[in-house]
């Protein structure tokens, strides 16, 4: 996501992804946009993060329902 930068996007899907190393396990989501952004000369629109700001908000069960029914593809 950080090379995206400040550019704007539509979530329209979310599910756990979650990033183990050896033992260690950090929750993590993968977002899909309804966008498409250049990103090392690859299309894509799938985004892994840990953010724990962005992981802690798509907990809640309800608003990741609310995003993963709407149909904007």
């Amino acid at each position: 996501m950080a090379k995206i930068g400040e550019q704007s996007f539509t979530i329209i899907f979310v599910e756990d992804s979650n990033y183990t190393q050896g033992e260690n396990v950090t929750k993590g989501v993968k977002i899909t946009t309804k966008e498409m952004f250049e990103v090392d000369g690859n299309h894509i629109n799938k985004f892994h993060t840990t953010r724990v700001a962005i992981v802690n908000r798509f907990k809640n069960e309800k608003l990741r329902e609310d995003v993963n029914i709407k149909k904007f593809h």
